[in-house]
């Protein structure tokens, strides 16, 4: 799963610098869509001085979301007494 992210970090954030540049509405829909707190997007726009930097932060942002997500759907799953076959 690291070395995933290692890989998915870099295109990631190459996606979100040109959506960034190109439109911010909808990298605002995108990071809703994903689940990407209001807090966490408008200080990622706000604290970090360049587009390139930026987008660096909102990857890990959405990578780490991502995974928060699949832990807990494999949670719920796992917890749910039901087991598939």
């Amino acid at each position: 799963v690291s070395q995933s992210r290692y890989l998915l970090h870099p295109r990631l954030s190459e996606f979100l610098e040109g959506l960034q540049r190109s439109s911010r509405d909808d990298l605002q829909r995108l990071m809703y869509r994903i689940d990407v707190s209001e807090p966490a997007l408008k200080s990622a726009m706000r604290d970090y001085p360049t587009a390139k930097a930026t987008a660096d932060a909102l990857a890990t942002i959405v990578l780490k979301r991502e995974m928060q997500k699949v832990m807990i759907r494999a949670y719920l799953s796992g917890s749910s007494g039901t087991s598939k076959a």
